[in-house]
C-alpha cells in the first residue's frame, strides 16, 4: 500500500475515534490513461475501501492538471511511463477552500488531525 494511503488511513482512524460520520476522502489519479473505474473498484476491494468514505476520481488530464494546480501538487510523467510526484494530502474545508495540507511522505499526519477535527467541529 502506498505510503500516502497508509497516511490517510491513520488520519482516518484518529478522525472516527473523534466521532466523525460525515468525513470522506478523495484520491485524484494523475495517470486516468491507466487508473481506470475498472482498476479503481480493484485497489478499493484489495484495501478494504468503503464507497461511503473514499471516492476515487479521474477525469481529463487538462482537468486533472488544473486541479493539480490548485492544490499545489507536482507531477511529471517519467520515461518509463511512471509518475513522479508531490506527496500532499489536503483539508478542504465545507466550502472547498483549503483548510491546511500535509506535505511530504512520513509528514506527521498530527496537525492535519487537529486542524481537522477543529473544521468538523465548527459546523
Amino acid at each position: 500500500m502506498p505510503r500516502i494511503q497508509a497516511d490517510l488511513r491513520t488520519i482516518k482512524s484518529e478522525l472516527s475515534k473523534f466521532g466523525s460520520k460525515n468525513l470522506g476522502f478523495t484520491l485524484i489519479t494523475i495517470d486516468p490513461e491507466r487508473d481506470t473505474v475498472e482498476t479503481f473498484n480493484a485497489y478499493a476491494k484489495k484495501n478494504d475501501l468503503d464507497a461511503d468514505t473514499w471516492t476515487f476520481l479521474r477525469g481529463d488530464p487538462g482537468d486533472i492538471l488544473e486541479v493539480a494546480a490548485l492544490l499545489g501538487v507536482k507531477y511529471k510523467k517519467l520515461p518509463d511511463g511512471e509518475f513522479s510526484h508531490s506527496n500532499i494530502i489536503t483539508l478542504l474545508k465545507p466550502n472547498g477552500e483549503i483548510a491546511l495540507q500535509l506535505n511530504g511522505l512520513g509528514a506527521n499526519p498530527a496537525e492535519l488531525i487537529t486542524g481537522a477535527k477543529g473544521q468538523l467541529h465548527s459546523h
